[in-house]
Parts: structure tokens; sequence; C-alpha cells
């Protein structure tokens, strides 16, 4: 029996074809998009409503108003209590909730085919008739703000606020979480006003993946429990610039830290620009996993840290690429060196043909396991609606991503990685910490609180 050469990678197998249902599109009367996807390998529906708008539609003086008003649409309508919605939801068999995201107000749920039809009404029910019941609101807002003073303990949470706030500026997106005392304030007129001035059907699409009725019943099914939601709503674009400083140098100071919370970050791009593809592989080889130059050599060869990551964050109007770790005090200016150094071999040093192809793989297998199942599929099929990525978007996303060539990778390296064009944050005890940061640029130093 021969041994394993252990020097060579294995080799990826063929990856396996991408099966999407058949795509069925209709409107309702009042411009509710629906999308219909029949699968009946499992006697099950995923239903995914889709709404433009989400965290970025909240007024500025006034965070938290679409979050709590998603939370709370299940929690009492005009026929039921709270405990009678979950206790109808639990006795068909189904999973229910909505929740609002940066960009879109969300409605999701999975239930059994037979128990299609009692489903959707629960479903419209909490949409279009919740009243917000004033003793529900207090005991969110209460369990809210405990949630958020919990997470401003930690220092992770003031190197993300002050980044986003440094890469977007005025914009809503440079909000990570509501302030606790704007959830203190809220009433139930704020979340009232916001779903009939924002939560409208016409910018909106319902998906519905699975074992599904016969399209002419379904549609009168879904006539009738949504026909009636006809609000008249402003677009849900803020047409706001992102328009945050570049290259700032931001120290949080947090005496007595044992380690250091360090953020690199520039604006991006947003979902639909052409640059996606190039900047989604380039950003994956970067820093995107266990097998990521930043892993391997930060935090494998050299040790300087547990976690060390990059994101790209491509939302509607905007977006963000950032780099993140947590180090040693001690440790914080060799980490950002060796950030800014691995970052500028992107450009500088020819990008292995092997090592991209490794990452395609990656990319693609890991995008057919995200179709799977009925939700994640429900879920992709509500944002490339919404986002306007065309219909073809996902029997084309192996082939896009096949396309992205070495030298792509090299101008896109050359728009998006010069460390120069990146804001630092970094969140610890500046008696340690400021020395080490000097030599990166001018340093305002805070205080988290």
């Amino acid at each position: 029996m021969s041994a394993m050469n252990r020097s060579l990678p294995p080799i990826a197998p063929a990856l396996p074809k991408v099966r999407i249902p058949e795509r069925e599109q209709h409107r309702l009367g009042n411009g509710l998009a629906v999308v219909l996807l029949r699968d009946t390998r499992f006697p099950s529906v995923s239903v995914r409503l889709g709404i433009a708008g989400g965290n970025r539609v909240d007024p500025s003086h006034r965070t938290g108003v679409a979050e709590t008003l998603c939370s709370m649409l299940s929690d009492g309508t005009a026929s039921h209590t709270a405990r009678e919605l979950a206790d109808a939801t639990a006795l068909i068999g189904a999973t229910m909730h909505y929740s609002a995201s940066d960009d879109f107000f969300i409605g999701a749920g999975t239930v059994l085919e037979d128990n299609f039809e009692p489903f959707i009404r629960l479903f419209s029910e909490c949409l279009l008739d919740s009243v917000y019941p004033e003793h529900e609101l207090a005991l969110h807002k209460q369990n809210r703000i405990q949630e958020l003073m919990v997470e401003r303990s930690e220092a992770g949470y003031w190197a993300d606020a002050r980044l986003y706030q440094d890469v977007f500026g005025e914009h809503p997106y440079a909000v990570t979480s509501p302030e606790p005392d704007h959830i203190a304030a809220l009433e139930r007129d704020d979340l009232t006003e916001m779903w009939a001035s924002r939560v409208g059907p016409r910018e909106a699409v319902i998906v519905l993946v699975g074992d599904l009725p016969p399209t002419e019943p379904l549609l009168k099914l879904l006539e009738a429990a949504f026909g009636g939601w006809r609000n008249q709503t402003a677009s849900a674009h803020t047409g706001q610039a992102s328009n945050g400083n570049q290259a700032a140098v931001t120290l949080i100071h947090r005496a007595g830290s044992v380690q250091a919370e360090v953020r690199l970050g520039r604006p991006g791009i947003a979902r639909n620009h052409p640059d996606y593809f190039p900047l989604t592989v380039l950003n994956t080889l970067l820093g995107g996993g266990a097998s990521s130059r930043l892993f391997m050599e930060i935090r494998e060869k050299q040790g300087l840290a547990y976690h060390v990551s990059s994101s790209l964050m491509a939302l509607m109007e905007h977006g963000m690429v950032s780099l993140s770790t947590q180090v040693s005090m001690d440790r914080v200016g060799d980490a950002i060196r060796a950030l800014h150094h691995e970052m500028r071999r992107l450009e500088s040093e020819p990008i292995p043909a092997a090592e991209l192809q490794s990452v395609r793989n990656y990319l693609n297998g890991t995008f057919v396991l995200r179709l799977e199942s009925h939700s994640s599929l429900a879920n992709q099929i509500s944002a490339i609606h919404l986002l306007g990525l065309g219909d073809d978007y996902l029997e084309r996303y192996v082939e896009r991503v096949a396309a992205v060539s070495l030298e792509n990778l090299r101008e896109t390296a050359a728009s998006y990685f010069r460390p120069e064009d990146f804001t630092i944050v970094v969140a610890g005890d500046a008696a340690v910490l400021e020395p080490q940061l000097n030599p990166f640029g001018n340093v305002t130093v805070e205080t988290a609180n």
C-alpha cells in the first residue's frame, strides 16, 4: 500500500450540477411579486417574504424602530394574543418569524404542505393585523436594552461601532446596533407609523419553495391573504452617500485590557457592482477561512492571533472591506504590519494559479451547499429579486466565479487593498497601545462609554 503524499493538496472532485427548480413569476393585484419553485422531494413548503427597507430606513434620531417592528409582528394581532399565535403555529408544526436586516424587512417560515393554507393565513395575519400590545412592547424594550448593555461591555463592540462610523459616515449603515436610550423612548406610534410608511407590497417579494399546491388555487389563496395590503410607501432607497473618513487611526481606551481588538476597514461596493465576483474571490483568498493567507501566515506561522479574517460587506447601497483580529496588547503594532504586508502581497506578488483554483472550488462548493434546503433557496431567490441581480444569477454563479482571472485579482487588489486607504481602529489600553499606533498616523484617543 503506497504512502499518501501529504505535501500535495487532495484533488477536488467535480462539483455536482446545481439543481434549481423551474421558477414561476406572478404579481398580485396590489403589486406584490410572487415567485414559485416546485420541489416535491420533501412534503414541506418554505416561505420567504422580503421587503425593501430594514434598518437603513430607521430615523437617525430613533434607531431600533425597524427591528422592534419586526420582532413584534407576532406579539399580538386584532384576533389573537402572542401566546395564541405561538400555539397555533406549533399546532400545525410550523416555524415563523419576522426580522430586520440592514436592507430588508424579512418574514420567514416553514410548514408541512398539508398545513400550508392555515399557515399562510397566520403569516399574513401577523404582517397585516399586528397591534403591538403595550405590555409586549414594554417587555421587548426591557429585554433589548439588557442585551445592548451586555453587548457594550465587550471591546469588540466598540471597535466595530467606530469602524462602521469611520467607513459609512452619515449613512444609516454606520449604525451597528440601536442606542439603548432610543429603544427606551420607543412608543407604539413609532411602529405603526413605520409599518404604514415603509412596509408596502410594491417593493416586496414572497418566495415559496417546496411541495406547492397548483398555481391557480395557490394564487387565489395568496390574493385572499395579502390582497388587502395596500400601503403606499416611500422608496426604500435612502440616496445618502457613504462619506466616511479615510485612513484615520482611532484608539478606543479600555483601561486594564489584556487583549486588543483590531479592525481595519475601507469603503467597498454595493451588491450589484461589477467588481463583486473578483472582490469576493480575492477576499476569500486573503482572509475567508482556515486555509486563507491571513489565517496561515498571521495565526499559524507567526502566532500573532488566534482569530484573524477579512470580510466583504456588500449591501444594497454601499459596502465595506474589512480585516479583523484580536491580539495581545504588546503585539498590536506587529499585527497591523503583518496585515498591511499581506494586503501588499496581493498586488506585488503573482498569485499562484493553484491557489486561485482552490478558492474557486471552495466558493463554488459552499454555494452549492447553500442551495440544498428549501429555506436557503427561498432566501437566495428573495435577495436576488430585491437586489436586482437577474433571474439567471444562481445558474451563472459558478461560471462567474470561474471567470475571475489572475489579472482580475491583481487589478482588484490595486483598487481595494491598498493599506493606506484603510482606517484603523483598535480597542484596548491606551497607555500600551498608543506608542505602537503612532507609526501608522495621527492617533485619536477616545474612551468607550
